[in-house]
């Protein structure tokens, strides 16, 4: 995982809620995942948005660097299209000057 080239974590949203609407994972990520974080590489899907009253944050950072995030609830399918649309743009941004 630490050599990987894109990573996508997939956290519960209800599970990171704070007051601000901005998630920093720096504090709010279990301390098992944090190591795996970086800005360069890390995709965030914040799952199970349909639990509870999660609002949606505005923003997702790793010690203040913002980071690519979708919210969805893969139980009712909500979000799922965008989620792929936007990780298709960010890996075809990311890989097609290389081809």
């Amino acid at each position: 995982m630490q050599t990987s080239d894109v990573r996508l974590c997939v956290l519960s949203l209800s599970e990171l809620q704070g007051a601000s609407s901005t998630i920093d994972l720096a504090d709010a990520a279990p301390e098992y995942v944090k190591p795996l974080l970086s800005p360069e590489n890390t995709y965030i899907l914040l799952n199970k948005s349909d639990l509870g009253e999660s609002a949606v944050p505005e923003a997702v950072t790793f010690a203040g660097e913002p980071l690519p995030f979708w919210v969805v609830s893969l139980t009712e399918g909500t979000g799922t299209k965008p989620f792929l649309d936007g990780l298709q743009r960010h890996l075809k941004d990311r890989y097609a000057p290389r081809l």
